[in-house]
């Protein structure tokens, strides 16, 4: 039987409307008491959020993920030894040490060669050095000391060094020095009179005359020597002041 809830009276089961007062039945919600029974949504239960742990503070973890970083360098290493060697990589493969010695010997007769034609050296002329091509070689070299240069008040007495080199191409380089006797120096006043052009190379002032044996020539003082250089080539000359 189903109870109205409105006047109270008794209906039959499945009853939609009171016989006694006319209240629709089906629409109340049953509380338990009277009407069909409705079963209540269910809330779902969260999950409490756990906390956290470092994985300094788990020495397994460490070690599991330890041993997996190593089995992933183990595949790598396991691909790159199957990987097929590149054709340059199969040549390096087939040569021998006797190809490989003859290879660096080539290399390095290339390097010297170079070397020896771009390179520079230092070559030492009374005490006062210079930098000279490498392949100019030494062919001629003289010294006098107490030589008198000049004429009548203006001679004075010196120690001359003279070097000359040349390379295989036939270009010359003279290099003279002149110190007076005992180490003392000279003065700008010893150019005097000069009958070059006063002309300023690399930093060093001097006089540029054209030599009747060599083509250039530039004469000036360096560490109180008067210095001479002199070839059929002005880029040497530049070169070595």
């Amino acid at each position: 039987m189903i109870k109205c809830p409105r006047c109270g009276s008794k209906n039959k089961e499945g009853s939609k409307i009171c016989s006694n007062c006319g209240y629709i039945l089906n629409k109340h919600k049953s509380n338990g008491v009277s009407g069909k029974k409705t079963t209540p949504k269910r809330t779902p239960k969260r999950r409490p959020k756990s906390k956290r742990v470092s994985t300094l503070d788990n020495p397994q973890k460490i070690v599991h993920l330890n041993k997996k970083k190593s089995n992933r360098i183990s595949r790598l290493e396991n691909m790159i030894a199957k990987r097929e060697p590149t054709k340059f990589e199969r040549k390096l493969q087939s040569l021998t040490r006797r190809q490989v010695f003859l290879i660096v010997l080539i290399i390095a007769v290339v390097a010297f060669s170079a070397y020896y034609v771009f390179g520079d050296k230092t070559v030492d002329v009374g005490g006062v050095k210079f930098t000279v091509p490498n392949d100019f070689q030494q062919t001629y070299s003289d010294q006098i000391e107490n030589y008198t240069v000049g004429n009548g008040a203006n001679a004075q007495t010196v120690d001359y060094y003279w070097k000359v080199l040349e390379n295989s191409k036939g270009d010359e380089i003279s290099i003279d020095v002149c110190t007076p006797p005992g180490g003392g120096v000279f003065k700008e006043s010893v150019f005097d009179g000069h009958a070059g052009k006063k002309v300023t190379i690399n930093g060093h002032e001097g006089y540029y005359i054209e030599d009747h044996q060599y083509k250039y020539s530039f004469e000036f003082l360096k560490h109180g020597k008067i210095v001479g250089v002199r070839s059929n080539n002005l880029t040497f000359i530049k070169k070595v002041v």
